[in-house]
């Protein structure tokens, strides 16, 4: 179980209305989060999405994909704050790990902080997620992460 509560600002509702944006046009996500790029400065995040939309892309395509959208629909100065865009599978592990075993609400259109021991393996303890949906059951091989700089 995670540690779990609703926040809120203009960078998080720019990012709700882009994750919306984006999946009226491509297909809905597994995941959205932001990780700290940075854990003494939260003003500059790594964004990371998951979609079974992404799935059949190459990483690089996938990845330029999400970029692309989210230059195309936030502002200058929310994009400013995103330092790198990364894209999982949905068969990853991890993505299991946020989207099932945490037990993060999954209310459309609300950005939740949630402290948890699983993203210490990206050196934070926290995370902020818009979109944490169970990945339907598949027996794929788990990737691994790739992202842009």
């Amino acid at each position: 179980m995670a540690f779990t509560t609703v926040v809120s600002s203009q960078f998080y509702e720019e990012m709700i209305g882009a994750v919306r944006k984006i999946g009226d046009r491509k297909g809905s996500f597994t995941l959205v989060m932001l990780l700290p790029s940075n854990v003494h400065d939260v003003a500059e995040w790594n964004a990371v999405f998951s979609a079974k939309w992404l799935d059949p892309l190459s990483l690089k395509t996938a990845v330029k994909t999400i970029f692309d959208e989210l230059r195309a629909t936030l502002s200058n100065s929310a994009m400013a704050k995103i330092q790198r865009v990364s894209v999982l599978r949905t068969t990853e592990s991890f993505v299991r790990e946020v989207t099932t075993d945490l037990g993060i609400p999954s209310q459309p259109g609300t950005a939740y902080r949630v402290q948890s021991f699983a993203f210490s393996r990206f050196g934070v303890d926290e995370a902020i997620i818009f979109v944490a949906s169970p990945p339907s059951a598949s027996n794929n091989p788990q990737g691994s992460i790739h992202s842009s700089h």
